[in-house]
């Protein structure tokens, strides 16, 4: 059983889901999204969430769950002691906000918050009930600078298609095949062979030391550098363990705007 909660920040909104749930005859879970600072979406925490969760529990067939953030401006913060402050000052936010309700009789099931770039810390903060991790599931190169911490295993396959110039080789992946806005994607083979340009469907594999044996039709496996921006690009995700093909999954948001 799926067990979904919908969040909102604006109580006409609210009203709207609940008034579709009665119609479908459902009772769907709502939260509340609150800006904890990556101000972004999300009410304002303390009183302006406490009068829109009154307003939530006036209303019927939904479910009113708790509260939600996402610390997502923290994330790329590289000293420690400056994100673990950051993390905390964001998710203070939160919990006080979650006092705040309960206080004034709001049951608050869910203070959820906490994703694959500062999981490690969120979780361990008190009064957080759920962590929305789940991006970096695969490991890449984005999550892991931000300290995920989780190993790699998305690669995306490539052919080269062209080496005439002993100082680079032509791959058949560009911007089609993966993203490189965040960071370029790193060959596993030749981790010092440097991405240095894609266009659409190429991308060009600077040879340092040049003259390099690839030839045209060789396999190279990448990293991706950010899964998020790179998996939707792709119409199946095959799954391979010890060099065995084990599962070929769709990729069901292929071509999806949400």
């Amino acid at each position: 059983k799926n067990d979904v909660a919908v969040a909102v920040d604006d109580p006409v909104n609210a009203t709207e889901i609940s008034d579709a749930a009665v119609t479908a005859n459902v009772k769907p879970g709502i939260v509340i999204e609150v800006n904890i600072g990556m101000n972004r979406a999300g009410i304002n925490p303390g009183e302006q969430a406490l009068a829109l969760a009154k307003h939530i529990m006036t209303l019927p067939s939904i479910e009113f769950r708790g509260v939600m953030g996402w610390e997502g401006h923290v994330v790329s913060i590289q000293d420690p002691e400056e994100k673990e402050a950051k993390v905390k000052q964001a998710i203070t936010k939160l919990t006080d906000t979650a006092s705040i309700l309960r206080s004034e009789g709001v049951p608050v099931e869910m203070v959820s918050c906490g994703g694959s770039g500062s999981y490690r810390l969120t979780a361990a903060m008190p009064g957080v009930t759920e962590i929305q991790t789940g991006g970096s599931v695969f490991g890449d190169l984005t999550y892991n600078a931000w300290g995920a911490g989780t190993e790699n295993a998305l690669f995306v396959q490539v052919a080269v298609s062209s080496h005439v110039n002993p100082g680079w080789v032509v791959i058949d992946a560009g911007r089609k095949t993966f993203n490189c806005e965040r960071v370029m994607p790193v060959c596993v083979e030749y981790p010092n062979y440097k991405l240095t340009a894609l266009s659409s469907e190429h991308g060009v594999l600077a040879i340092p030391e040049g003259n390099s044996s690839l030839k045209p039709g060789d396999k190279l496996n990448f990293v991706p550098g950010y899964e998020d921006w790179t998996v939707f690009l792709h119409d199946k995700l095959v799954g391979i363990r010890n060099g065995i093909v084990e599962e070929v999954w769709d990729i069901t948001g292929r071509g999806k705007l949400t």
